[in-house]
């Protein structure tokens, strides 16, 4: 069949990798937290990893040791490839392949037409490529370079009853398999570069997903329905002998006869070969699933798994962890000054630091039995307690070394969810359902009441022994609060709210609520009467939000997966700021500049400059300008992104900088607020993936300057 051919050109996505410590940076686990998909090697000892969150590690020695090349990029990555030391691709899951070519110390983007991930990404030779991509509805497509990866154009587009799982290339011919909507086996094949494809009645019944030529004629798959098997070609495809009733989805080859075989239906073993794959045999067996495994030699391998890399020289003999720290969901976090902080974990411990974070001990809260931890408050650096999964409260006088559990049989195995330790003697927890307790003794008896018609709640905050909060979901998402110690409560309801999640207050007037909309739309809410009333604080994204700290009546943040957000004007305004982390169950900040965050995947990050610069704005040159300049965005033009530069003077009005995009009727259609912004260029990117073509207007206020100008988007 003759290809379809349209051309997209690069989008001038160019990202400028900064230090760590200019943001968010990890302190547990290192070198980082996020789930690792992919793992490849090049000339020269030098390796590199990807992962969700814009994850990408870079090795210089041949594996042994990694570190974490900073970028602003947040996709999930999902495949990549290097063509060379230094030169490399990868595909997101939203339809962008990057490129770089200094071994991504910087990156720039091309979006190929639709937002589906790239799962594939094969080259033939440094100028000939090809990337596959996957819609949600199994529509597949291929997508060629000839120019390293400068274009990309689309090469041919699979029939909407075929879903594609692999490619493999070699020289001219390539070859495409997966299946059709009965799961049956459907092979592709091209002999000219992608050209022109044939369809190919192979005797292989069920999906194919894993597939590997190590030559045009000598090729392998694996079939994953209507049983497993192993097959071997030595004709191109056209005939293919069973090998086994394995079904490894990856397949290596080391040199023309030696290569290695596993997946997730090869009964965790590694097969290998060394007579050009007729033969094969398992050589070692993991304990757990098997991610992803990269073979230098048949000695020296790497071993992705999760979030953690190790590394082998003598064919899993012995295993070296790479990866140091640990990986329990971490729920809630607290510090009780700069030094000392705890953390609540899903293993039933709570950590502890003495040293602001650069190191955590575990200790057991239960020795009887192993309940996870879900919150925790301190007092102060002895008095703490801990609520877990199974009706238990926990109480700690010595830095949380050991503790005293009371298990509370009347709440019949409910978690404690939230609790909230306003003094010495008075404290407050709630259970996951509808209950609520409270202590006035210190924790030796917890009298429990509830509260009839509540699906579940949250969490409980206190300001003092008397007044508090409680939020959570009741139909819609509710907020309870009490003046006599919980003696009475006055409800409020949020019915466009599907549930809230966690509560911050700063004093008894001024405080915030964050919780989910349906369809996974992060919401915040602000009350500046002490809960009289509620406004809503809209967010700049689409991210579920877990949690809430405010230092100040102006200055918090909020807490979600893969980025916090951060409000200096009491949540009139927020911006968001990369994490470039797992979803994010608890935040806190000692200051305006130093805050720890913890989440999935045993997740501890840590910023001292009070975030880092906000998303979307970059800052792009220290000359100090002389006065305010908006300048023409560029490439306008532009599909979908687009970058606008201003400038702020030293002796300007404000530092305060509103920055508006209208429609060509007058609408606001994106705001950007940024507070305090240093003299100097900046940067915005638009991303106009979400709005329709046409003339758009864009315009900055900054006291009294004012200034706009006009942008083109062409779909």
């Amino acid at each position: 069949m003759k290809k379809t051919v349209y051309t997209f050109l690069i989008l001038s996505i160019t990202v400028l990798n900064i230090y760590a410590q200019q943001g968010w940076f990890w302190l547990n686990p290192l070198p980082q937290g996020n789930y690792l998909s992919g793992i490849t090697f090049t000339e020269n000892n030098t390796g590199y990893l990807i992962g969700s969150n814009g994850t990408l590690l870079k090795s210089t020695n041949n594996g042994i040791s990694y570190y974490l090349v900073e970028s602003n990029l947040t996709e999930n990555f999902q495949s990549f490839y290097f063509v060379n030391q230094t030169t490399g691709f990868i595909g997101t899951d939203n339809g962008i392949i990057y490129k770089t070519y200094n071994g991504g110390n910087s990156i720039e983007g091309i979006f190929l037409g639709y937002a589906d991930p790239v799962y594939n990404i094969k080259f033939i030779n440094t100028y000939t490529g090809y990337a596959l991509t996957r819609s949600e509805q199994k529509k597949s497509r291929i997508y060629r370079t000839l120019n390293t990866g400068n274009n990309w154009d689309l090469c041919y587009v699979f029939p909407d009853s075929v879903c594609i799982f692999n490619i493999s290339c070699i020289n001219n011919t390539i070859y495409a398999s997966g299946e059709n909507i009965q799961r049956k086996s459907k092979f592709y094949k091209s002999t000219d570069n992608g050209n022109n494809w044939f369809v190919m009645n192979v005797n292989i019944l069920g999906s194919i997903q894993g597939l590997h030529f190590i030559n045009e004629q000598t090729g392998f798959a694996s079939q994953f329905a209507y049983g497993r098997k192993f097959f071997r070609t030595t004709s191109g495809g056209v005939s293919w002998d069973t090998l086994s009733d394995i079904s490894p989805d990856n397949i290596q080859f080391i040199n023309t006869n030696t290569g290695f075989a596993y997946g997730q239906y090869s009964n965790n073993n590694i097969y290998k070969t060394t007579n050009m794959g007729i033969n094969w045999y398992p050589i070692y067996q993991f304990s757990g699933y098997i991610s992803k495994v990269k073979f230098l030699d048949s000695q020296t391998w790497i071993s992705v798994r999760m979030n953690s890399i190790s590394y082998t020289s003598n064919s899993g003999a012995n295993w070296n962890e790479i990866s140091s720290g640990f990986n329990e969901y971490l729920d809630d976090v607290f510090f009780v000054n700069s030094n000392t902080g705890f953390i609540a974990a899903i293993n039933g411990k709570v950590y502890k630091t003495t040293n602001s974070g650069y190191n955590w001990i575990g200790y057991t809260v239960n020795n009887t039995i192993n309940y996870g931890i879900n919150c925790l408050d301190f007092l102060n650096e002895n008095t703490g307690f801990a609520g877990t999964i199974w009706s238990t409260i926990a109480k700690s006088t010595n830095g949380g070394i050991n503790w005293n559990v009371m298990y509370i049989d009347s709440l019949m195995g409910e978690s404690i969810i939230g609790i909230s330790i306003p003094s010495a003697d008075t404290g407050y927890a709630v259970g996951k359902y509808d209950s609520f307790l409270k202590t006035t003794n210190g924790g030796i008896n917890w009298l429990i009441t509830r509260f009839p018609n509540t699906l579940y709640l949250n969490d409980v905050y206190f300001i003092n022994n008397t007044t508090g909060y409680c939020a959570g979901r009741d139909g819609g998402g509710i907020i309870k609060k009490t003046t006599n110690g919980g003696l009475n409560w006055q409800t409020f309801n949020f019915d466009s709210v599907f549930y809230f999640t966690d509560l911050h207050f700063v004093n008894s007037e001024f405080g915030f609520a964050v919780g989910n909309k349906l369809y996974n739309i992060g919401f915040i809410v602000r009350t500046t009467n002490g809960g009289i009333t509620w406004d809503p604080s809209y967010l700049p994204g689409t991210f579920v939000v877990s949690s809430v700290y405010f230092l100040n009546e102006n200055v918090g943040y909020a807490g979600a997966e893969g980025i916090s957000y951060k409000t200096t004007n009491g949540g009139n305004n927020w911006f968001g700021i990369r994490t470039k982390s797992p979803d994010l169950h608890g935040i806190y900040f000692i200051n305006e500049n130093t805050g720890y965050a913890v989440g999935s995947n045993g997740t501890i990050i840590k910023t001292t400059n009070g975030g880092g610069d906000p998303i979307g704005i970059e800052y792009v040159g220290n000359t100090v300008p002389n006065d305010y300049s908006l300048f023409q965005n560029y490439p306008n033009p532009f599909n979908p992104v687009t970058k606008i530069k201003f400038s702020v003077p030293h002796n300007g009005f404000d530092r305060d900088i509103k920055f508006t995009i209208y429609d060509i009727t007058g609408r606001a259609v994106k705001n950007y607020q940024y507070s305090n912004l240093n003299p100097g260029t900046y940067s915005i990117e638009f991303d106009g993936t979400n709005f329709a073509s046409g003339v758009y207007f864009y315009r900055v206020e900054s006291g009294n300057f004012r200034q706009t100008r006009k942008m083109v988007l062409i779909k």
